[in-house]
């Protein structure tokens, strides 16, 4: 009878390590990807302030960062820049890199 309960206690007992070790895990992975979202909107939020860099190459770059990352509520919130440098841009590529991006936030705007 005793070997029984010893037994079902070592039992019991690792099956809560594995359960503590998944949690433990889990909870790693959760943290991994916030930091990898807050990384990318940091990111965003230096592209949208590259818009308005009176550089042309790093409007460029700030255009390539929004076009290549999707998250649609920064590119929604950099729409009126982009525009206005579609509008006003003497530079063509700065003009067709614009282009691209607001071609890109409309195609998700049909997506959903």
């Amino acid at each position: 009878m005793h070997f029984l309960i010893y037994t079902l206690t070592i039992l019991v007992l690792c099956l809560g390590l594995v359960f503590a070790w998944m949690i433990v895990r889990e909870t790693r992975k959760v943290r991994e990807s916030q930091e990898d979202i807050l990384s990318i909107h940091t990111e965003l939020e230096r592209a949208v302030k590259l818009l308005d860099s009176p550089n042309d190459s790093q409007i460029i770059v700030g255009l390539q960062i929004l076009s290549t990352m999707n998250e649609p509520e920064i590119r929604l919130k950099a729409l009126p820049k982009i525009a206005d440098l579609v509008a006003h841009s003497k530079n063509p590529k700065v003009v067709d890199q614009a282009q691209l991006v607001i071609h890109q936030v409309s195609l998700l705007g049909r997506s959903s």
